[in-house]
C-alpha cells in the first residue's frame, strides 16, 4: 500500500549549465510529492500523517523553502534538486523512528489520546517502510520523478 504526502514551497535558481532564460536568475512555486510503501499497522495506519508531514518538513523544506538553491545545490535543475531530496530521505525507516520518539511529538499524541504518556515507537514498526517516489513539479505543467 502507498501513502503520499504533497507540499508546495518557493525558492529562486539559476542553471549555470543552460543557455536559455532559465540561466537567469528565477523563482518557483514548486510542488513536492513524496510516497513510501509499506502495511498498515495495529494502528491502521502505514505512517501518520503528521509524523510524515513533520519529517519531510525536517529534512527538505525548512532547508529549502524561501531560499537560492544555488547555495545548496551546485547545478539546480528540477533533476538535481529531486536527487538531492532523495538523498535527504533515503532512510525513512531511522527518520520515522527518530521523529516517532521525539519528545513534542509524543506529547502530541499523547494529547489527541487523551493519555499522560505516549508509548514510544519501536524501530521494529517502520523497518519494512520503503520511499517509493519522489515527484517534483517545477510548474503546473513540468515535473521529474524518482521511482525507488
Amino acid at each position: 500500500m502507498l501513502i503520499t504526502k504533497i507540499f508546495t514551497f518557493s525558492a529562486a535558481h539559476f542553471l549555470p549549465n543552460y543557455c536559455g532564460k532559465c540561466e537567469h536568475l528565477h523563482g518557483h512555486t514548486y510542488k513536492l510529492e513524496v510516497t513510501a510503501e509499506g502495511n498498515p499497522g495495529e494502528d491502521g495506519l502505514i505512517i501518520d500523517f503528521n509524523l510524515f508531514k513533520k519529517i519531510i518538513k525536517k529534512e527538505v523544506l525548512d532547508q529549502i523553502d524561501h531560499t537560492l538553491l544555488n547555495d545548496i545545490i551546485p547545478n539546480p535543475s528540477a533533476e538535481n534538486t529531486v536527487k538531492w531530496i532523495l538523498a535527504r530521505l533515503k532512510n525513512l525507516p531511522k527518520l520515522l523512528t527518530t521523529a516517532s520518539n521525539d519528545k513534542e511529538y509524543l506529547k502530541e499524541i499523547a494529547r489527541y489520546q487523551k493519555k499522560n504518556i505516549a508509548t514510544k515507537t519501536s524501530p521494529k514498526k517502520f523497518a519494512k517502510i520503503k520511499l517509493k517516489k519522489i515527484t517534483l513539479w517545477e510548474n503546473p505543467t513540468s515535473y521529474v520523478t524518482i521511482e525507488l
